[in-house]
C-alpha cells in the first residue's frame, strides 16, 4: 500500500487528505446532531414519564412509572456523558493525531 501511495502525486495525496478531512468533519457534525435529537427525545420522554407518574392512581401504575422513569433517567445521564466524551475528543484532535504518522503524502 505504502508503495502505491509513493507513487501519488502531491496533487492526488492532498485530494484524498482534503476528502478524509471532509468525512471526518461531516461525521462529527452528524453524530452530534444525533446526539443532540436523543438527548431531545429523551428529555421529552422523561417528561411524559414524570406526568404519567403524577396521574398514578394505583401503587402499582405508580411503580411502574417510577422504574420508568428512572430508566430513562440513566439513558439521558449515559447519552450526555456520551456527548461530553465526543467534545473532549474532538476538541483535543485526538483523532487527528492518531492519523497523523499516517499522512497520504509521505
Amino acid at each position: 500500500m505504502n508503495t502505491f501511495i509513493n507513487l501519488l502525486g502531491d496533487a492526488e495525496t492532498d485530494i484524498i487528505n482534503k476528502t478524509t478531512s471532509t468525512i471526518t468533519t461531516v461525521f462529527w457534525y452528524v453524530l452530534g446532531a444525533l446526539a443532540a435529537i436523543l438527548v431531545f427525545l429523551g428529555v421529552f420522554y422523561g417528561i411524559k414519564l414524570g406526568i404519567r407518574f403524577v396521574k398514578a392512581e394505583d401503587a402499582e401504575a405508580r411503580d411502574k412509572a417510577k422504574q420508568q422513569l428512572i430508566n430513562a433517567i440513566i439513558g439521558i445521564s449515559v447519552a450526555a456523558v456520551i456527548i461530553a466524551v465526543m467534545m473532549v475528543l474532538n476538541g483535543l484532535n485526538l483523532f487527528d493525531k492518531i492519523t497523523e504518522g499516517h499522512s497520504f503524502s509521505e
